[in-house]
């Protein structure tokens, strides 16, 4: 259940969800812009969504931040992936390439000094078998 609205000024407040809506969501965005079978966005929707400028190396665009070039600047993955996170120390990645998608949901305020999402997204890719 979602409380009533409360005003806190930022980018994202009142934004709800459940993980798993959260999931279609960026499962629709992996398939180009479909989800079961049905058309949601167009292509170039989620090509300016996720790509952004294929002449930088990091892109944002919608919030979401496109690796293009170099693979260091946002973490474990494959270049092409796209990621977006939230206030309280929450993040997603897909990886278009490994054909893979990970969500890190927590409620912590501050999360500045832990590195549990780097050793999630360490897991997270180190369980690809080929």
């Amino acid at each position: 259940q979602y409380s009533p609205p409360r005003t806190y000024y930022s980018g994202g407040a009142g934004l709800v969800s459940t993980a798993s809506d959260y999931v279609r969501f960026l499962q629709m965005t992996l398939n180009g812009g479909e989800l079961d079978g049905e058309r949601i966005l167009s292509p170039k929707t989620v090509e300016f969504m996720t790509l952004g400028s294929m002449n930088l190396r990091i892109t944002i665009g919608f919030g979401v931040k496109s690796e293009h070039k170099v693979n260091d600047e946002l973490g474990t993955g494959s270049i092409g992936r796209y990621k977006g996170g939230g206030f309280f120390e929450t993040e997603f990645q897909v990886d278009p390439k490994e054909d893979m998608i990970f969500i890190f949901m927590s409620q912590l305020y501050p999360s500045t000094g832990r590195d549990i999402m780097q050793k999630f997204r360490n897991l997270t890719f180190q369980a690809i078998v080929e």
